[in-house]
């Protein structure tokens, strides 16, 4: 189903909304305007976003900020990226997060779930500078915007 992305945006922030604020964490989204639609799974692909905007929120320590971005790439797709102010990760965690069994397997299914729409997920991280972890899905043919009908 052709899902639009400010709507699959919506739903992932909307649960993790009353989580940030009692552990006193900002939540900033910063849309680019008329980004095209995606092809996927509204609920397995809203689960991913919340899950990566959830783990953000309990990495980040109180007064941190998360920041949940989406941009039209290159090529017309989508990149949707959460980036947190806690922890970082390891080079060694960096290599595992995606495995199951590594970190749960959360990582592990989200990766699974964004690969079957043709995408791929990534994370950049350093030990004690946070972590940003984005992922790309192609545009759904024929948009190049929310605004197409």
């Amino acid at each position: 189903r052709v899902i639009e992305t400010g709507e699959l945006v919506n739903a992932a922030r909307q649960p993790v909304q009353k989580v940030a604020g009692e552990l006193g964490v900002e939540v900033e989204t910063r849309l680019e305007e008329s980004l095209p639609s995606v092809v996927a799974d509204g609920s397995k692909l809203s689960w991913v976003l919340t899950n990566l905007l959830g783990n953000a929120v309990r990495f980040s320590p109180r007064g941190g900020q998360v920041e949940f971005s989406a941009w039209k790439s290159d090529d017309g797709g989508v990149v949707l990226s959460v980036k947190d102010s806690g922890p970082g990760l390891s080079p060694q965690q960096k290599e595992r997060i995606f495995q199951k069994g590594a970190s749960g397997y959360a990582l592990a299914v989200s990766k699974e779930i964004v690969e079957s729409y043709g995408g791929r997920i990534w994370v950049e991280s350093e030990q004690g500078k946070g972590a940003v972890f984005s992922l790309y899905l192609p545009a759904a043919s024929g948009t190049s915007g929310e605004n197409d009908s």
